[in-house]
């Protein structure tokens, strides 16, 4: 296959890792290489993002949920998640209140927003997020994850963002 022209070697996904030599010929070219075949690994990372101006006490609060599938180091679409389940979670000073959440699909390019109530001394908040995946390689489902939590300290109805990721405590 030559380059100059568009050419493209596709090597598919096997059952698990391999590693095999093979010829590559081009023209009056040739070269002896290493082939890896990998097996179609898939990782979940969701970023959640949650705007804290809204967290004010009876306002109705929107969690972005930005999802973000890869397939060995390279993003896939996220058309591909199956069976999608996200529970959020709120603890109070009066305890914790959890919710479901049907997610019919996500698409590459499109938020998908949550929206909940804010509810007087929360405490903390967190969100959890579960979906599988069909693999190419031999058509078995794995299953994928993703988890965020933030903790809060409420004065005068308004939320204060109690830990810092970058930083640790406040």
């Amino acid at each position: 296959s030559n380059p100059a022209l568009g050419g493209v070697i596709e090597v598919p996904y096997e059952t698990n890792y391999q590693s095999k030599t093979a010829i590559l010929l081009d023209g009056d070219f040739c070269e002896l290489a290493n082939i890896e075949r990998l097996d179609d690994t898939y990782y979940l990372n969701v970023g959640y993002f949650l705007p804290m101006e809204s967290l004010i006490v009876g306002n109705q609060c929107h969690l972005v949920l930005k999802p973000v599938l890869m397939c060995n180091a390279v993003i896939a679409d996220v058309s591909k998640l199956q069976d999608i389940n996200f529970s959020l979670t709120i603890e109070t000073t009066v305890g914790s209140n959890t919710k479901n959440y049907e997610i019919a699909e996500f698409k590459s390019d499109v938020d998908h927003v949550v929206s909940f109530d804010v509810q007087a001394e929360i405490l903390n908040i967190s969100a959890y997020l579960t979906a599988t995946v069909k693999r190419k390689s031999n058509g078995s489902v794995q299953s994928l994850s993703s988890y965020f939590n933030s903790e809060y300290k409420f004065a005068n109805d308004y939320a204060y963002q109690k830990h810092d990721f970058r930083r640790g405590y406040l």
